[in-house]
Order: C-alpha cells, then sequence, then structure tokens
C-alpha cells in the first residue's frame, strides 16, 4: 500500500494544482483551503483505487503521509497518519 501511495500520490495532486492553486510564490488564505482540498481530493482518489485496483481494505489497513509545499517564504505541511514532518537549520 505505501508503494502505490509513494508511486501515485503526487500524480493525484498535481492533476488537482490547475484546479486553482496558483503556482506563483506567494499564497492568499483561500490559496491554503485551496491546497487543502487537494490533498483530500488526492487522498479520497488513492483510497478508492487501493480498494478498487489492489483490492485491499483500507478500512483495516493503512499507510502514513506527510506532504510539504514550500512556495517562497511560505511552508505548508499535511500529515495524514502518525507521521510528523520536522524542519531544521
Amino acid at each position: 500500500m505505501s508503494a502505490y501511495l509513494k508511486k501515485n500520490l503526487p500524480k493525484y495532486i498535481l492533476k488537482e494544482i490547475p484546479k486553482g492553486i496558483p503556482l506563483n510564490p506567494s499564497l492568499e488564505a483561500e490559496d491554503v483551503q485551496k491546497f487543502c482540498s487537494v490533498l483530500k481530493i488526492a487522498a479520497k482518489k488513492i483510497d478508492k483505487d487501493l480498494t478498487r485496483l489492489q483490492r485491499i481494505d483500507t478500512i483495516f489497513s493503512g499507510t502514513t503521509c506527510v506532504q510539504v509545499m514550500l512556495r517562497g517564504d511560505l511552508l505548508l505541511c499535511a500529515n495524514t497518519g502518525d507521521s510528523r514532518a520536522v524542519i531544521g537549520r
């Protein structure tokens, strides 16, 4: 399941981004909301694929995921499951 997610989640995210998230370095509050929506849509599509294509019962099995996007001086981080991202300098 993790390998499928790793391979396919970026594709789903990139398919959704042109639907409303600007590719310029600065993001407004509404752009952050759009980004969160893109992540939710992508996660739901992956879940559906895993159930349909891989015949995996996603209720009793799973994976974790951390997604980080850097736009100019803004860092957005989203996580699913027990994984977290840490940034250090």
